[in-house]
């Protein structure tokens, strides 16, 4: 097994020294937004994934500009400006939530808790009623939180590539730094759970789902699997909410640390798994 060269890793900005965000920050994400109302840029012309490809250059330069050297802004001025793009395709809705929840997801990721309370709160911003706009986010912010109870695990984490998030229902994908095997998340958030808890997805779990949505992540893993030989696990993670007394924070709590170490302690070999935490 070889790492993920074409996939983009999850992490924090190591090594760089990362700004604040200014003041101007909704008013920045306001502005991304308009300028995705106004783009020309089709879904169809991305390709592969959220690359600039096709993108108008002015675009590029405007969005990377409302960063102010923080890439957390970024990736919610990157999220936004999709979101303007959706308001004039929501034919295309599948797509376009996939490409805007991973940049949240990386916002979430980076951003202080104080910026992330404000993403959180500015659907009037967008125009977007607040029970859509809080379940886009509290998406990106399980995914965000199981990501960060991920640092310190020898390995990598890896956003999926657009197809295999649209397609193959794959959120995240950790690869063990020995490279033979890894596991591909499919994470969800329940508001009324308390800890988090992590099922591996076989036949049967897909068999006993009425909705079919775990033959789906059974089905994008299995196609993950024919493009990257090794040993791939289809994991599916509930991500407790109680616990968060700030609905913005992004790191993971001890019941969400607990959580992930209990998936790798029952689907990883002791050598590849680290000491667990209790909450």
């Amino acid at each position: 097994m070889r790492r993920l060269q074409r996939h983009e890793r999850l992490r924090m900005r190591a090594g760089r020294q990362e700004s604040r965000p200014s003041d101007t920050f909704l008013d920045d994400i306001s502005e991304a937004y308009a300028l995705g109302v106004r783009s020309k840029v089709d879904v169809r012309e991305l390709g592969r994934g959220t690359k600039w490809d096709d993108m108008e250059p002015a675009n590029v330069r405007t969005l990377e500009g409302l960063g102010r050297g923080n890439s957390g802004v970024r990736n919610a001025a990157w999220a936004a400006f999709y979101l303007g793009v959706l308001s004039r395709q929501p034919d295309q809705l599948p797509t376009w939530h996939c490409i805007i929840q991973q940049q949240l997801t990386k916002a979430f990721f980076r951003l202080p808790t104080d910026a992330a309370k404000l993403l959180l709160e500015s659907c009037d911003r967008f125009g977007q009623p607040r029970r859509e706009w809080m379940n886009v986010c509290s998406g990106a912010l399980a995914v965000a939180r199981v990501g960060h109870a991920f640092e310190g695990v020898p390995g990598r984490l890896y956003l999926p590539r657009l197809r295999e998030d649209v397609y193959g229902k794959i959120d995240l994908i950790f690869q063990c730094e020995s490279l033979v095997r890894g596991l591909c998340l499919q994470i969800k958030s329940d508001a009324m759970q308390e800890i988090t808890t992590g099922y591996l997805i076989d036949e049967d779990s897909a068999n006993e789902d009425p909705d079919g949505y775990l033959r789906r992540v059974l089905r994008g893993v299995d196609r993950f699997s024919a493009g990257h030989p090794g040993r791939w696990l289809p994991i599916l993670v509930v991500v407790g909410q109680r616990p968060y007394l700030d609905q913005a924070e992004s790191r993971a709590c001890p019941y969400v640390a607990a959580g992930v170490a209990d998936v790798l302690a029952r689907f990883l070999p002791p050598a590849e798994t680290p000491a667990r935490p209790t909450p």
